[in-house]
């Protein structure tokens, strides 16, 4: 399974209500790449509309996460991940910085979309600074 297949695969359908089946995702994404594993930590940290989802899951789930995934953006992405399980956002500003930090990690589009959900980015900076950083991913 590749990156786009396994998108596919848990994109509105994730298991949140199954803790082994969404620990059985965490490490098939591990299997996959980096990007994938930040792919299901997006889905933990952003339930699709219409699905309800306890707080306290979703951070018991944000928890199982990290305790599994070891690389460096982990450390300030799961905060931000937890912050945004309890609906609270970062400001512009500070979305902003977290985006340019995840920027050295090329190809790593799923923590850069939490960076980007994590602000409501009234302004529009963020989007142009994320922007940026994809342009630049995409064209090395």
């Amino acid at each position: 399974m590749n990156e786009a297949e396994f998108s596919q695969s848990i994109d509105c359908s994730f298991p949140y209500a199954n803790r082994e089946e969404a620990i059985e995702l965490i490490d098939v994404a591990l299997s996959i790449s980096t990007n994938a594993a930040f792919m299901v930590l997006e889905e933990m940290c952003r339930p699709p509309q219409g699905i309800d989802v306890e707080k306290e899951t979703l951070l018991d789930l944000i928890d199982a996460w990290s305790n599994r995934v070891d690389h460096p953006l982990a450390r300030s992405i799961v905060p931000i991940a937890r912050l945004m399980a309890e609906g609270n956002h970062l400001s512009g500003r500070e979305a902003e910085k977290v985006a340019k930090s995840i920027a050295g990690f090329k190809g790593q589009y799923s923590a850069l979309n939490i960076a980007f959900f994590s602000s409501n980015d009234a302004n529009e900076s963020l989007e142009i600074v994320i922007n940026q950083i994809r342009e630049r991913w995409d064209h090395s």
